[in-house]
């Protein structure tokens, strides 16, 4: 019961961020909340990628959704269908709105695992994971490779670019300080000592925009020990879920969404 009032109040605040959203984009930046704020709609939020990080979130949700009802109820069946597909279509327009290309990207994969939720054979899931992770695969390489990439981030140009140079500089860093690290929580002084200061000015860096990179900076060899260890749990978890006989659908769709 405590989990499906969590769900719920997933949705609940995801429908408002998106109705904020829908607004922010049709009246302009009076509906957003902070000062600084990315273009495009963002909800509750200032950067556009945590609401689109929320809308991919609840996808597998919305999946569930759809299969909620009872078994031989067809009336609720095809109530919690529709709803839930109405939901998933509400979702992927405020993907649309959000314009979080992230978001757009990673949706694909995450709508295909999702579809594991669904009493499909099990051959059809397994075809449904392989696809997900193939297309994963292949968005990742689009977004770094192809042509098409620059086309579709121009908006996004200076923001790849800018990320792109904190993680050398990062990188440079971790290789004068592994396996060591420069200590837990000193990524803003030790970033600020490697800048050339002809280039300092008002803006710092205060996070390399990546945690797994950030991590293994600030805590060394022992960082990377513990992102594997926790990697490790989280598979280990997923195949416990997976495999239990109890079927609980919340919590495999949980798994998807993390």
């Amino acid at each position: 019961v405590e989990l499906r009032w969590v769900v719920g109040a997933l949705i609940v605040g995801t429908l408002a961020g998106i109705a904020l959203g829908a607004l922010q984009t049709a009246g302009g930046e009076g509906w957003k909340i902070y000062s600084i704020t990315n273009t495009g709609a963002v909800g509750f939020f200032a950067n556009r990628n945590f609401l689109g990080t929320l809308l991919v979130v609840n996808i597998p949700f919305a999946i569930v959704l759809m299969g909620s009802g009872k078994p031989g109820k067809k009336t609720e069946e095809a109530t919690f269908k529709v709803v839930g597909a109405a939901y998933l279509l509400v979702l992927l327009i405020g993907i649309v709105l959000n314009r979080s290309i992230a978001a757009a990207f990673i949706a694909i994969p995450v709508s295909l695992a999702s579809l594991a939720l669904l009493p499909l054979r099990l051959s059809w899931k397994w075809y449904a994971a392989g696809l997900a992770a193939a297309i994963a695969v292949a968005a990742a390489l689009l977004v770094t490779n192809s042509p098409l990439a620059s086309q579709m981030m121009s908006g996004d140009e200076v923001s790849i670019q800018t990320r792109v140079a904190i993680w050398s500089q990062t990188l440079k860093i971790v290789s004068d300080s592994f396996p060591v690290g420069t200590g837990f929580g000193s990524f803003r002084e030790i970033y600020a000592f490697y800048e050339d200061p002809a280039l300092v000015n008002r803006f710092y860096v205060n996070n390399a925009h990546n945690d797994y990179l950030e991590l293994v900076l600030e805590m060394g060899l022992p960082g990377i020990l513990l992102i594997c260890g926790f990697l490790l749990w989280w598979a280990a978890g997923v195949r416990r879920i997976w495999r239990s006989s109890d079927g609980d659908l919340i919590a495999k769709a949980a798994t998807v969404a993390s």
